[in-house]
Formats: structure tokens, C-alpha cells, sequence
């Protein structure tokens, strides 16, 4: 959404740009001429379209310090690179409804929002086959704290099966945006 925003921004800006320009080639063409040559008319003028592109370029400045600005705290934001989380998982007979009002699903992760925040997908990469390639965070558990993912799985077999995996998780980016790659790590087992 932000960057549709900024985009929007600065397109917005540049068709403003172009107007200005438009209107300053009418002016000079209906405002400058020879009589206002003699009358020294024309300085008068040429200040007044110098004050509004001095203007005009203090605006896309300021846009350009915003952008800026915003970048970078969308980068300190989720600022970890790769940390250790913990997989555990999570089954119900009768699954009900997720913190974010969808319905419990394979690949429904719950996480600790201070965190992970809430919406985040992931994926993720190495692990049998009960696990889902893919997953959103849409809950929160109460004893879910820190870095620990509780995946919810069908059956309550694998869930026991699989007990508790040790992962890292970093940050990466795609058509769409960002999401939380989650990779197993090697346990001594493996």
C-alpha cells in the first residue's frame, strides 16, 4: 500500500510539474511581448516563474526526505536478518477461528506479534512433507512468546511426530512484498 502511495506521489508531481511548464510557455508567449519589453515588464515576470520553480523544487525535495525516510524505517522495522526460531505444532478436532477472523487452516501459523506481526506470510524450506510450503501468520497463542512459529497441522500424529524443530528465519522479498523465510536447520540427527 505505502508503495503504491509513493508512487502515486510522485506521479501526482510530475503531472503538476508538467502543468507548470505548460503554463509558463503560455505566459510567455501571451506575456511577453514587445510592449512589455519597453516597459521592462518582463523581469517582473521571469522572477515570478523563478519563485515558483524555487518552490516547486523544494517540494519534490521534501518528498524525496519523506521517501527517504520512509524506507529506512521500513528497513530497521522486522530488522533481523536471521535469527533461531523454534517449530512447534498444533492440532484441533475442531479447528475454530484464527486472531484474525479466518478459519484455521494447514499453513495457519500463530506467533508472538511483538514478534512477527500479524499477516506476515512465510515459507518454508527443508521440511517433511506434513508441513506446508506455505503459510500466514493469522493467530497469536497465549503461550506462543519470542521466537517460536506453532504451525497448525490436520492430524495430531504428525504433530507429535514431528515434535519440536529448531529453524532460521530471514527477511526476503518478492513480486508482492515481504515475507519470513524459514529454513531447518541441521540437527545432529540429520
Amino acid at each position: 500500500m505505502r508503495k503504491w502511495m509513493s508512487n502515486v506521489s510522485i506521479g501526482v508531481l510530475v503531472l503538476v510539474m508538467f502543468a507548470i511548464s505548460l503554463v509558463a510557455t503560455d505566459w510567455e508567449h501571451s506575456f511577453f511581448n514587445k510592449e512589455d519589453v519597453r516597459t521592462g515588464q518582463n523581469e517582473k515576470r521571469i522572477e515570478v516563474l523563478e519563485e515558483y520553480v524555487s518552490k516547486i523544487g523544494k517540494v519534490v525535495g521534501n518528498l524525496i526526505k519523506e521517501e527517504d525516510k520512509r524506507k529506512e524505517s521500513l528497513s530497521k522495522e522486522n530488522s533481523f536478518v536471521s535469527e533461531c526460531f523454534e517449530l512447534t505444532f498444533y492440532c484441533d478436532s475442531k479447528p475454530g477461528i484464527t486472531r484474525s477472523g479466518c478459519p484455521v487452516r494447514t499453513g495457519s501459523v500463530a506467533s508472538d506479534p511483538n514478534v512477527i506481526p500479524m499477516g506476515t506470510r512465510i515459507r518454508f524450506i527443508g521440511f517433511p512433507s506434513p508441513i506446508p510450503e506455505r503459510g500466514m501468520v493469522d493467530d497469536t497463542g497465549g503461550k506462543v512468546k519470542g521466537n517460536i512459529l506453532d504451525v497448525f497441522l490436520w492430524r495430531y500424529e504428525d504433530c507429535v511426530q514431528l515434535g519440536r524443530i529448531q529453524c532460521k528465519a530471514s527477511w526476503r522479498k518478492d513480486a508482492i512484498g515481504r515475507y519470513l523465510l524459514i529454513e531447518k536447520t541441521k540437527q545432529k540427527g540429520d
